[in-house]
């Protein structure tokens, strides 16, 4: 993974249980002198294992910090590191649900190292998607609800997200029902 991703996580560890509860997750997982460098390729293992220590040093469980973390992503991380790639995907929640099969595709131009998931979104009325999720990487599926709600955040609404069915040895992907409290919202609403 990039560095991004786990200076996200530092962040949002920080900025949610404080500085304490990153230090002695950094000390656990063997990372507390590394300078991670945003735009820098590392081995999953270490932002694997940087997450697991925050986990544990934090006190809550593994899908409430991931689905927090994955909200933070999409409100803090992605919009400070990638402003154009988050306006580009569109001006209303629809048309950012719409566009997210293609966010990553904008994002490897940049990172070429990069090995995202993918997602593909069918629309199914009025405020609802039922989104289908792929990644290489195991456990993530509480993170993707937290995207999922930090989009409709994003745009001022709420998003009430149902994990459908979980990947798992006999099914490659995760699926996901969105619910948006409001589907009209735009950025400046």
């Amino acid at each position: 993974m990039y560095g991004m991703v786990t200076l996200g996580l530092r962040d949002y560890t920080i900025e949610r249980f404080g500085a304490s509860v990153w230090t002695a997750a950094a000390k656990a997982s063997g990372v507390e002198h590394a300078d991670f460098v945003t735009t820098s390729s590392y081995p999953d293992s270490i932002t694997t294992a940087c997450l697991v220590a925050a986990v544990q040093a934090s006190g809550v469980d593994a899908a409430t910090f991931l689905e927090g973390f994955g909200a933070f992503w999409v409100l803090r991380t992605a919009e400070e590191k990638y402003p154009h790639v988050m306006r580009a995907a569109g001006g209303t929640v629809d048309q950012f649900f719409a566009a997210l099969p293609r966010l990553h595709d904008h994002v490897r131009t940049l990172l070429p190292e990069l090995a995202p998931p993918t997602f593909s979104v069918l629309k199914q009325g009025e405020g609802k998607f039922q989104v289908t999720y792929w990644s290489e990487r195991d456990g993530l599926d509480p993170m993707v609800v937290g995207l999922l709600k930090g989009i409709a955040q994003r745009f001022g609404t709420t998003a009430q997200v149902t994990m459908v069915k979980l990947r798992s040895s006999t099914q490659d992907f995760s699926l996901f029902d969105v619910h948006l409290a409001d589907a009209g919202k735009t950025l400046s609403s």
